[in-house]
């Protein structure tokens, strides 16, 4: 079995290293690092795009989806599993997609297919949760106004609600 995980900015192959422990069961690991996405500007752009127009909407790469034609399992992040790599992808039995979402997957095309899509709906939650507590603290205490007030050189020890 061929696994093509393809990685980017933010998900880098020393994070997907441990992947490599499933060649002694005889499958071949190839790690991927799609140079499309190797900037955090494209990399967001790309989100942005898929989020809105879906994952049609962007290009994979010619290296990605050559590499995608023997694969039978595609572990992606951002890298779209488009029409173009599904299509060249004459092996494909699962996408896996390491994300909350599925926004750079076409899973519609790929359960016409009859191949399994899954994904990781709460790989963020610790990150948001945290960021919510954080963000209400904040506001009742008047961090952020009290901040801004400071950085514009004055000195409230009342702020007012709004």
């Amino acid at each position: 079995m061929k696994i093509l995980v393809a990685c980017d900015c933010f998900i880098t192959p020393d994070m997907v290293s441990k992947i490599k422990d499933l060649e002694k069961y005889g499958n071949e690991v190839v790690i991927f690092e799609n140079p499309i996405l190797q900037s955090k500007e494209v990399f967001t752009e790309y989100m942005l795009k898929t989020e809105v127009e879906g994952a049609e909407s962007v290009e994979a790469g010619e290296e990605f989806i050559k590499l995608a034609e023997g694969a039978d399992i595609l572990v992606v992040h951002l890298t779209p599993v488009n029409k173009k790599v599904i299509d060249n992808a004459k092996k494909l039995k699962l996408v896996a997609a390491m994300r909350g979402g599925v926004d750079s997957v076409n899973v519609e095309l790929l359960k016409e297919k009859g191949i399994p899509t899954i994904h990781s709906p709460w790989r963020s939650s610790y990150a948001v949760a945290d960021f919510t507590v954080g963000m209400m603290i904040s506001e009742v205490k008047n961090i952020a106004k009290s901040h801004h007030l400071l950085m514009e050189g004055k000195w409230q020890k009342i702020i007012q609600m709004i």
